[in-house]
Order: C-alpha cells, then sequence, then structure tokens
C-alpha cells in the first residue's frame, strides 16, 4: 500500500495479486452471492485465564513456552495446545485497572489463554499453564 492517502480509485500496483485486488475494493467490484462453511466439531470445555506479570519479557517467554509446548508444535506429548494467547501491555492494563481493581499493581503485562479442555484432562491443562507460567 502507498505511503500516503489514496482515494482517487482503485490501488494496483504490479504483480498484485488479483484475490488483493478484489478484497481491497470494498465491495465494489463484486459481492460474494455464495460460500461453503465448514462446521468443525463443538468444544467440550473451554479453560481461559489471565496470567499477570511483573515483566513484559516474562509474559513473552510464556507465550514462547506455551507455543512450544503445544501439540500443533509437533510435540504431541504437552497436553497444552492454545486457542488464542492474548497480550496485553502496560498501557492497556492501565486502562483496566480503571474498571477492575483486582488487577496487581505491579503487572506491567498480562496474557490472556483460552485452551480446550475435557472432563478427564481439565486438571492436567490447569496444573501445565500453571508450570509454564512457573518457568518464566
Amino acid at each position: 500500500m502507498p505511503n500516503i492517502k489514496n482515494a482517487t480509485g482503485y490501488y494496483a500496483e504490479e504483480g498484485m495479486d488479483v484475490v488483493d485486488f478484489f478484497i481491497g475494493s470494498e465491495g465494489t467490484l463484486g459481492v460474494i452471492t455464495e460460500a461453503k462453511l465448514k462446521l468443525i466439531k463443538a468444544l467440550e470445555g473451554l479453560l481461559d485465564c489471565y496470567a499477570f506479570f511483573n515483566k513484559k519479557e516474562s509474559a513473552f517467554k510464556f507465550v514462547v513456552e506455551a507455543y512450544n509446548s503445544s501439540k500443533d508444535n509437533n510435540q504431541s506429548q504437552s497436553i497444552l495446545n492454545p486457542i488464542s494467547i492474548e497480550y496485553f501491555d502496560k498501557g492497556a492494563l492501565s486502562l483496566l485497572r480503571e474498571r477492575h481493581s483486582n488487577i496487581p499493581k505491579d503487572a506491567e503485562a498480562a496474557i490472556y489463554f483460552e485452551q480446550e479442555v475435557t472432563k478427564k484432562n481439565e486438571d492436567d491443562v490447569v496444573n501445565s499453564i500453571c508450570a509454564a507460567i512457573e518457568e518464566v
């Protein structure tokens, strides 16, 4: 995309993918009239948690640990397999503290973590998440 606003027409450049051109046209070049959706199996359970860290580097290490130990990273012996991981920096936490007084005052970062669980593995997942947090 250009460094300046270009509102005089469609943005295009040599070698640009036609899909990008179509998507960037904001519906002026066509409309999707049919789509096929593939539904995935519903989750049996969902565990979500916030982990607060005194240093942002610790939060980053936790994310790396969670990712590296996940099943998606070809380490099937691990029970961690995050659905989502979201990072909150010091600025975001200061905004959240206005409404949520239970956020630790010394926290510089937080990670929101979602993990699919079953009745059989819920305790193991919690223990794995706690171990990953303790390692950082």
